[in-house]
């Protein structure tokens, strides 16, 4: 994975991590990567992408094998693999779905430049796939984004290639200085995109990074860094519903679902329950009561979430409560 990178769990597919669930030794290397159908007769190369990784060791009995060859043919690096496989839908009574396509992220070093062309070869010698490299590898650039709205964040960047006709842009956000990265875009055409304001940390020295591949050449740029403010969690009530009448000793839950974009999931003291009729309830994203504890009446029930940095949010629900 990219150093550093904050990637989902090793059961998913990431493009740029693929299915390595341990981080390899930071390098300068090109990740390679594609899909093989579920028959294993044929598979499709991705466009590749510069990482900052050693290359991947290659495995004596791997299944597959990567060979990156000059124009005339000769051989300048190889390594052996075995792909892994996508998550299989279960089926009636949980059987599995069948076969299913294998997903290849495999890196190989970055400095290869008498590349003319990458093949794919099954452990049998067949050739599955062939892509073609271009002489000229691609420019790019991108912009400190404008940090006006609340709502989203438009993302800007150039890149260009003398000698291919389109680009595949991969975006990642960093809000620590580059340390961890969070992939937010892969294989953008444009030169533009616009993502949810809720979905990146706040941060004082936040950085974009762009990889732009014309299939097998990529290039990286990193931006400048610059600040977005850190915002407010997000909350709602998941229970009671609103309108819910309730008597003597029936049990209310309240249950909240609250997070926060740089501090996550919140809990405990981070949320607060209060009636604007009998005051503060207590604490916790779940918080039992009973009707008798209530006054007799109805009551707007508030949640509030705060995060560390003192930031809050809240919701509300109306209820009845009455007498037995």
């Amino acid at each position: 994975m990219l150093a550093g990178f904050v990637s989902a769990a090793p059961a998913h597919w990431n493009p740029i991590s693929g299915w390595a669930a341990a981080p390899r030794p930071v390098g300068s290397g090109l990740t390679l990567r594609g899909i093989i159908a579920a028959d294993g007769a044929s598979a499709q190369f991705k466009p590749a992408l510069a990482v900052d990784l050693a290359p991947t060791p290659s495995d004596p009995d791997g299944t597959h094998e990567l060979v990156l060859q000059d124009a005339a043919g000769v051989v300048l690096h190889s390594v052996r693999f075995t792909p892994g496989h996508q998550d299989a839908d279960a089926g009636p009574g949980g059987a599995g779905a069948g076969p299913q396509a294998s997903l290849f992220n495999v890196v190989v070093p970055a400095d290869l430049t008498g590349v003319a062309r990458v093949q794919l070869r099954a452990a049998d010698g067949r050739t599955l796939a062939t892509t073609t490299a271009t002489t000229a590898a691609p420019t790019v650039s991108v912009d400190v984004p404008a940090t006006g709205s609340t709502e989203r964040l438009t993302i800007s960047w150039s890149s260009r290639d003398a000698d291919a006709a389109s680009l595949a842009n991969t975006v990642l956000y960093s809000a620590d200085g580059g340390t961890s990265w969070q992939v937010i875009g892969v294989d953008l055409t444009g030169s533009s995109m616009s993502v949810p304001r809720w979905s990146l940390p706040g941060s004082t020295h936040a950085q974009l990074k762009v990889i732009a591949s014309d299939g097998v050449r990529s290039t990286t740029a990193v931006s400048e860094t610059f600040s977005l403010p850190d915002l407010a969690p997000m909350v709602s009530v998941s229970a009671p519903g609103a309108g819910k009448v309730f008597t003597g000793e029936q049990a209310i839950v309240f249950i909240a679902q609250a997070h926060d974009v740089e501090d996550g999931h919140l809990d405990d003291t981070a949320v607060q329950w209060s009636s604007d009729r009998d005051g503060l309830l207590g604490t916790g994203a779940w918080l039992p009561w009973n009707a008798d504890q209530l006054s007799e009446g109805e009551h707007v029930i508030t949640v509030t979430a705060r995060d560390s940095a003192g930031h809050t949010s809240t919701a509300t629900v109306r209820i009845r409560v009455v007498s037995a």
